[in-house]
């Protein structure tokens, strides 16, 4: 017999405020956030930087990039702001707890995957099992630190298309 709570139970939103943190946000999300931007709306069929894999950019301090194949995933966009009047633009990243990632177009995520950036799709993600040998060998000091899928599903968007998903827990 199956019991549910409320509509089930999952992890996303499980979130600490403690681990939400804010960080310099690097050319690849400044060119996204620009690109996309009509006014005060997101163009049609382009890409929201909120909710994209992000990880640690160690080309300057305190500065986060689009997750790439093989990149430790930091943690997830929450909120992107253009301060226009310091000449910065920063994103607040959750970096622990149950967070909604995008999955890439084409890539297949199963519960208990652990998963990776895409470097096709930067910001979307893939499990480290879809990776090669070679780029699999490059990550592997990053595996002790590992984030689970703990569910799937698709979205529906407002164009009617879908967009699956992965709630990853983020350690």
């Amino acid at each position: 017999m199956t019991n549910y709570i409320g509509q089930g139970v999952t992890v996303e939103g499980i979130a600490d405020n403690e681990f939400v943190f804010t960080f310099n946000a690097a050319s690849d999300i400044q060119a996204l956030f620009t690109s996309n931007m009509t006014g005060y709306g997101w163009v049609n069929g382009q890409v929201d930087p909120v909710g994209l894999a992000v990880t640690l950019d160690t080309s300057a301090d305190t500065q986060v990039k689009l997750a790439h194949t093989g990149d430790y995933i930091l943690g997830r966009i929450e909120r992107i702001e253009n301060r226009v009047s310091e000449g910065v633009m920063v994103v607040t990243v959750r970096t622990q707890g149950g967070v909604k990632m995008k999955v890439a177009t084409g890539a297949t995520v199963a519960i208990g995957d652990t998963v990776t950036g895409h470097t096709t799709y930067p910001g979307y993600v893939q499990t480290i099992a879809a990776m090669t040998a070679t780029s699999l060998v490059a990550t592997a000091a990053n595996l002790p630190k590992q984030n689970i899928v703990t569910s799937i599903g698709t979205d529906t968007l407002a164009s009617g298309s879908t967009q699956n998903y992965a709630i990853v827990l983020l350690k």
